[in-house]
């Protein structure tokens, strides 16, 4: 556990430009709550816990928090509309917390993730290669790729959390993420992004993963 809370508080002390919010330091005008950035740390430490726990040795890297997911929860490639759902399937004592006031959305790309892990039987630890949410600027609920730049300077989390985990199976979900793997000298498995049409081909190649 103590490699954990160093890894959040790191994060934590991290100060990000602009165009780039840390969940796990700032807060959100429109949907946060006062102490959202700590129960955003809480929420992290649990979700590495148990997966510490299960003792996983599958990690899925996608590309960045989006403006639904770790911007508002602090657990990577979680939404808040699906708490409750990820928590039974890996078995959080405790569950995550609410930081966010407002309606939550489930993003569909998310939780079309999540619900291929269930049916493969699968708990992989899903992070991202960017741990801050990429945003255009001035407009903080929107979306953007991360740049080469933004991942190579944040790339020693990553790092740490491959090495915290030291898993047997890496994939790289799209090219932004196998860049960034590259970048950090990781061999990776690359497997198509389900969004923009790709669910069905992400499935496939997950899914023959398991048959080697």
């Amino acid at each position: 556990m103590a490699a954990i809370e160093d890894f959040v508080a790191a994060l934590s002390e991290t100060q990000t430009p602009l165009n780039l919010f840390n969940p796990f330091n700032q807060i959100c005008p429109v949907n946060d709550r006062p102490e959202a950035p700590l129960i955003r740390r809480r929420n992290l430490g649990r979700f590495l816990a148990v997966h510490q726990r299960l003792g996983t040795n599958m990690i899925w890297v996608f590309e960045a928090p989006s403006y639904l997911g770790a911007r508002r929860s602090g657990a990577p490639f979680i939404n808040e509309g699906m708490y409750e759902e990820i928590g039974e399937m890996l078995g959080l004592r405790g569950g995550f917390e609410q930081a966010t006031v407002g309606e939550s959305k489930t993003a569909p790309t998310t939780r079309w993730a999540w619900r291929l892990a269930q049916e493969l039987k699968l708990k992989p630890l899903i992070w991202e290669a960017l741990p801050f949410h990429p945003h255009h600027a001035n407009q903080p609920l929107t979306n953007r790729r991360p740049t080469s730049q933004e991942i190579g300077r944040y790339k020693h989390f990553l790092l740490q959390l491959l090495d915290m985990f030291n898993p047997n199976h890496v994939l790289a979900v799209g090219r932004v993420a196998e860049r960034a793997l590259g970048l950090c000298g990781v061999e990776a498995t690359y497997v198509r992004h389900p969004a923009q049409g790709g669910a069905n081909v992400f499935r496939e190649q997950v899914a023959g993963l398991l048959t080697h």
